[in-house]
């Protein structure tokens, strides 16, 4: 049998008992059986399940001392106070954004080309994005560390391609996701605004896998205000949307199962 528990924030009693009604009659009628529901206002919550005396008193809580808390502080996780503070920690860094646009505009940072058209060029542009990624989440235990602007640069050109980016993406594991969404958070803040879209969504997806839903949704969002229709977005968006847990989200990809040849120069 299916289970689920409802925590509802609402300083209204009246309108929870009506919307906790409907959603009773739902659940009965899908064989979903409810575990628990909750009502939840100004440090109290109100079990609805409970007997009369308790739904009306509630219950106290504290959260500063949860060991959730306690562990994400230890870990360096912090706690922002709102969606817009949390998506300014990804933001655009103006002067950063300059270094990388100025970087991009050198001779043979990127090829006058254009992006990979070759199966040769994207394997070579693959393995060195691939490349740089690894030195830096593997430095990361050791210390900071952090690409130079014209790093940046080639990277963020590169990732536009589609191949490209899945070498990147195809090296996320739950284990290393931490590293993975230091390193595109930190793109993330230096890229030109053109060249969102990639970046946004590798370090959306690093994020989820480390269980930050929050985060993951910020990626997303970056990425959909340049680009609606960019594809993995609207991947990574369902699976957020649908719950689906971090551990079954590591990519399985082989990203240069169809390039032909090996190791060819661009």
């Amino acid at each position: 049998m299916r289970s689920l528990a409802f925590l509802i924030y609402s300083d209204d009693p009246v309108v929870v008992r009506k919307a906790w009604g409907a959603l009773r009659r739902e659940c009965e009628a899908s064989g979903i059986r409810v575990l628990e529901v909750l009502r939840v206002e100004a440090g109290r919550y109100y079990p609805l399940l409970a007997g009369p005396h308790l739904r009306e008193v509630g219950v106290a809580y504290d959260v500063s001392t949860h060991p959730l808390l306690v562990r994400g502080v230890v870990e360096g996780q912090v706690v922002e106070a709102s969606r817009d503070a949390l998506a300014a920690t990804v933001g655009p860094d103006p002067a950063a954004v300059e270094a990388v646009s100025a970087a991009l505009a050198r001779p043979g940072v990127v090829p006058a080309e254009g992006l990979p058209a070759t199966d040769a060029a994207r394997r070579f542009w693959g393995d060195r994005v691939r490349a740089l990624v690894t030195r830096h989440v593997d430095r990361r235990a050791a210390g900071a560390t952090r690409p130079t602007a014209r790093e940046v640069a080639w990277t963020v050109w590169a990732v536009q391609d589609v191949t490209v980016r899945d070498a990147a993406w195809a090296l996320m594991t739950v284990a290393g996701a931490r590293g993975h969404a230091d390193f595109w958070g930190d793109v993330l803040r230096r890229t030109p605004e053109e060249l969102v879209p990639a970046p946004a969504c590798l370090f959306g997806w690093a994020s989820w896998l480390t269980g930050n839903g929050a985060l993951a949704w910020v990626g997303v969002d970056r990425c959909q205000a340049v680009d609606p229709d960019y594809s993995m977005a609207r991947l990574l968006g369902d699976f957020l949307a649908a719950a689906v847990p971090p551990e079954d989200g590591e990519p399985s990809l082989a990203w240069d199962a169809d390039l032909s040849g090996w190791g060819a120069s661009p």
